[in-house]
């Protein structure tokens, strides 16, 4: 999707303009939602495995992660799936995961969007941590530090409940305002309003029941 050879190099990298990103995102959405209507899941959505052509369509690729969900009566409580939880790459991992939830269902693929949905704006990639530990602290810097009432099941998580992650405001960086507001939005204010709600609910921390569809 770049026109730059220098995939590391952030400086060299060029967003796409608004009415393109509009035209690529609707693809994109519409790739899974063909594949979660069929209950697939990719598992590994990420910028350099969408493939652009030069007439402007976009191909999502790269199936080696994706699976069928269990049958239905295999869900848990949560809304989720007992599923290999070591998926998606860093950069475009949900909160769940990081926080070492072991169910999960296609909403993860949504989070992967959102990051692609704002990394196409920036040009460069939203959150390029190198640690699960400093990608989650990145993540609550931009969206605020998750609460119950955003995140209902938030403290069920296993890495909060064990204390390796804290969600007190003073364990993130001033950056994130120490709010439960979204330091991030600031980035993107020049968006409309649909597209503000489409980038905020795609990376909204509860995947079940706000985070959207691809639908």
């Amino acid at each position: 999707l770049y026109t730059s050879p220098s995939f590391g190099n952030h400086s060299m990298w060029r967003a796409f303009q608004e009415p393109h990103v509009k035209t690529l995102m609707k693809q994109l959405l519409s790739a899974l939602d063909c594949m979660h209507s069929h209950r697939l899941i990719h598992r590994d959505l990420k910028m350099s495995n969408l493939l652009y052509t030069a007439s402007g369509n976009l191909k999502l690729a790269d199936f080696g992660l994706s699976r069928a969900l269990p049958a239905s009566n295999k869900i848990v409580d949560d809304g989720g799936y007992h599923l290999t939880p070591n998926v998606v790459s860093l950069w475009y991992r949900p909160p769940e995961l990081l926080l070492g939830s072991k169910t999960y269902n296609q909403s993860i693929d949504l989070w992967g969007a959102g990051c692609i949905f704002a990394e196409l704006l920036l040009g460069y990639p939203l959150w390029s941590a190198k640690t699960e530990a400093e990608q989650i602290q990145m993540i609550f810097s931009g969206l605020g530090v998750p609460t119950a009432h955003r995140w209902p099941r938030v403290m069920e998580m296993p890495l909060v409940q064990q204390g390796t992650v804290s969600l007190q405001p003073s364990s993130i960086k001033k950056s994130a305002a120490a709010t439960s507001n979204m330091p991030l939005l600031d980035s993107f204010s020049y968006l409309s309003s649909s597209g503000l709600l489409l980038l905020t609910h795609l990376l909204h921390y509860d995947a079940n029941h706000d985070r959207w569809t691809a639908a």
